[in-house]
């Protein structure tokens, strides 16, 4: 999937609002006309059907760029795997107040290109009927996501979520929570806190995890929570990602002409395979044969000029994968 953030670098002129870094028809060769008439039944104009091919094109460079720096840069993956909030086997019920949310606060630490990737929530609690999980933003105070889920008295009840936070070298401070209108049973942060589950907090080096309340007639901000020795019967399972996006997003000036090469090659790509036999196609077969070479060509010089000029951030997430010297060709 193409960044958001890549989304304008490549534009059409005489179709975007004139801000993007470059433009597809200022490549020799490129004729938005001809292209209107080459294309494919199935695609409704020439506009529609470029913008879908720069798409492909930054998905493409992404790839590329990711791949090529395996070889010079381990780029980590995973930080954490983990689940917050624990069942125990004792089955004990606690009290829930009515008026209140109750769950977890989840913060990660100020590192860059970090993502929170929630992939499941469970509930555990002595009700039957929908609940609706709140996920918020400590920092601004506003309801990122509602997700509903189907509670059922005495069982645990698992729901997917596969929602991805990204710090964007800022501190992520979320409450992961429910309205606590009926009794739960015991969840405590981690697997056996103490006999009691008297700890409301647990850190580590890059998170910090507190189990919580908060009142339904306050904002939804840190200075409002209050701690809790369990997690109200939530169990979140969670990692802590790297993110690679966040340092494409820095560079995109760099990238754009990458981008605008690829975007040209599949252009004439499509030229020449187009399934319409008018003139456009038939004439210039085989001058759409050589600009797709001349721009693939073109593209892999830019990102071979890229990749030397490229300095990769220091941080958690990326670092050097030896002392030899390693230069990178793109195939």
């Amino acid at each position: 999937m193409a960044l958001d953030c890549l989304n304008g670098v490549v534009g059409v002129r005489g179709c975007d609002a004139g801000n993007s870094l470059v433009y597809v028809n200022s490549l020799p060769g490129i004729s938005v006309a001809d292209f209107d008439k080459a294309i494919n039944n199935e695609s409704r104009n020439a506009y529609t059907r470029i913008a879908e091919l720069i798409q492909l094109a930054i998905s493409e460079v992404q790839q590329d760029v990711q791949g090529a720096l395996l070889g010079k840069y381990e780029l980590k993956t995973f930080i954490e795997n983990d689940v917050i909030g624990h069942f125990q086997d004792d089955r004990v019920v606690t009290p829930q107040i009515p008026g209140n949310m109750v769950g977890v606060q989840v913060r990660v630490n100020l590192t860059p290109y970090l993502k929170l990737f929630i992939r499941q929530v469970k509930l555990y609690c002595k009700y039957t009927g929908p609940v609706n999980i709140k996920i918020y933003d400590l920092i601004q105070g506003t309801l990122l996501d509602t997700i509903p889920i189907n509670a059922l008295a005495g069982q645990i009840v698992t729901l997917p979520i596969d929602k991805e936070y990204f710090s964007d070298r800022q501190r992520i401070n979320l409450f992961i929570g429910y309205e606590s209108d009926f009794d739960a049973y015991k969840t405590l942060l981690t697997a056996y806190t103490d006999d009691t589950g008297t700890s409301s907090s647990y850190a580590n080096s890059w998170m910090f995890f507190r189990g919580v309340s908060l009142a339904d007639n306050v904002p939804a901000l840190r200075e409002n929570l209050v701690g809790n020795s369990g997690t109200g019967g939530l169990s979140i399972s969670y990692s802590l990602q790297c993110s690679f996006d966040e340092h494409l997003c820095n560079i995109k000036k760099m990238l754009a002409m990458p981008i605008l090469y690829k975007t040209g090659s599949l252009i004439m790509k499509e030229m020449k395979h187009s399934k319409r036999l008018n003139g456009v196609v038939i004439s210039y077969t085989q001058n759409h044969d050589e600009l797709m070479k001349d721009y693939n060509n073109e593209y892999l010089l830019r990102m071979n000029q890229l990749f030397q000029n490229l300095v990769m951030p220091d941080s958690l997430c990326f670092s050097c994968a030896g002392l030899t010297e390693s230069r990178t060709i793109l195939p």
